[in-house]
């Protein structure tokens, strides 16, 4: 087992420049066997071990038993361990998830805390088995069968390629107990059903199922990198950080297009998408329109550019007057400035004085509010007079965002649009003595 483990280490680089590693220790014997398997290699990659155990409170006596056990056994062998305890039952019901998904979510929470360096968790092979069958039956593509990574983040597997027999069989060599959760035979948990149920008529198929299955992952997972690696090189080239060259989208692979589609939506929307969302935002790009996607958002194809885009429209701005500065807010902020820092005759400062008012030249009260129906502005350098309606427009900004975007405006009219600049008749000159400079502190309300 001990050279699987090296092997593994080598080949993933697992290690890396990292001192040290924190085992996520429950006190059963793939958890055991990973620490003390650790210990004895530790000085061929030169890290340091220690250990860390939450305690879920899920089962009374055994869990707190479970916790001495760790203690006792970190004891024995000079580790330093971190211990807490969650009510994970309390915490699941607040959050409404299942108690499996909040152990692991609050479990993960607690290890990215307390560890210093890399977190080693104990998956075998058979844990790579149950996890790639799972995801069989729900159906998936390569990244499903591709099973559980060896390195993700900060965490490592050490033990992917080592079977549960291999574990419980190292254990006993040197001498030492473990713990066996009760939970671990509730069929109820669809894992345990396939661990308990499922594997064992696979095996009389094929003895090697475990080892056959890690192969098959090993494999993919190459392939997968290199289908990644495409797509990343792809999406450089149709997406600009706002929005997707729709026809560019179109000429790619489809296994190379859905993962640009899924790189998009995740970037956009904050969440990684379904299959059946890559599929309908593939649909939408040979026939336009939109469709909803996860987190109130819509994906939107329109002048061939794939966005995606909130369902619901951004809050509009309430009217606030404007007396003092400097004044934050709204995604603005507004000081006043030295005449002193413009020279204008530079590119820089062209770009400055858009955002600069000579607060002279306003009429009566300012206010910062949202875009009404009869705005219109002649911008600084523009030459012509518009509607926000059409300057929105011609910018491809989205309805739902319109009304979020900053405006200024005086007794007169629009002063200021943000992101488009300062209305003509208030732009600061040579002649200009007192000036008010603006700032967008959040581009990304604008919409564009």
């Amino acid at each position: 087992m001990l050279n699987s483990v090296i092997c593994d280490l080598k080949r993933y680089n697992m290690i890396g420049n990292a001192t040290e590693v924190t085992v996520a220790l429950s006190g059963g014997a793939d958890s055991v066997a990973l620490l003390l398997c650790l210990l004895e290699i530790k000085e061929i990659f030169g890290i340091n071990i220690t250990a860390a155990h939450l305690n879920h409170c899920l089962r009374g006596e055994e869990s707190d038993s479970d916790e001495q056990f760790v203690k006792d056994l970190c004891a024995g062998l000079g580790v330093s361990l971190t211990v807490e305890r969650a009510d994970i039952k309390s915490e699941a019901e607040k959050t409404h998830e299942s108690v499996e998904l909040c152990a692991r979510r609050v479990r993960y929470a607690f290890l990215e805390r307390v560890s210093k360096g890399l977190i080693a968790t104990a998956h075998t092979a058979n844990d790579n088995t149950e996890t790639v069958l799972l995801n069989l039956s729900r159906g998936t593509g390569i990244s499903g069968l591709c099973g559980i990574p060896p390195v993700r983040g900060r965490i490592i597997r050490p033990l992917i390629s080592v079977t549960r027999e291999q574990v419980e069989r190292f254990c006993q060599e040197k001498g030492v107990g473990f713990r066996i959760d009760s939970t671990n035979q509730d069929e109820r948990y669809t894992r345990n059903f396939i661990r308990h149920s499922i594997v064992p008529r696979l095996l009389r198929i094929n003895g090697g199922l475990v080892e056959g299955i890690s192969n098959m992952s090993a494999v993919l997972r190459q392939d997968a990198e290199l289908l990644d690696s495409i797509a990343e090189d792809s999406l450089k080239k149709v997406f600009d950080g706002k929005s997707a060259n729709v026809d560019g989208l179109c000429q790619l692979h489809p296994a190379i297009r859905s993962r640009c589609i899924a790189n998009i939506y995740e970037e956009s929307v904050k969440c990684a998408p379904e299959r059946r969302h890559i599929e309908a935002v593939a649909e939408l790009l040979t026939k336009g329109g939109r469709c909803s996607v996860q987190n109130d958002f819509s994906a939107v194809v329109k002048d061939k550019k794939l966005r995606f885009i909130p369902s619901k429209p951004i809050d509009s701005i309430p009217k606030t007057e404007i007396s003092i500065l400097p004044f934050s807010g709204f995604g603005v902020e507004i000081t006043k400035m030295l005449k002193e820092n413009f020279n204008f005759t530079g590119k820089f400062n062209n770009l400055l004085l858009i955002n600069a008012i000579d607060c002279d030249k306003i009429c009566g009260k300012v206010t910062l509010r949202s875009r009404l129906p009869q705005d219109e502005i002649r911008l600084f350098k523009r030459n012509c007079t518009k509607t926000l309606k059409k300057l929105f427009n011609e910018a491809k900004i989205d309805d739902v965002a319109r009304d979020g975007i900053p405006v200024l405006a005086d007794e007169a009219g629009v002063v200021w649009v943000s992101g488009f600049g300062v209305a003509e008749r208030c732009a600061v000159t040579e002649n200009t003595e007192n000036i008010w400079g603006v700032r967008v502190l959040n581009p990304k309300s604008e919409g564009k």
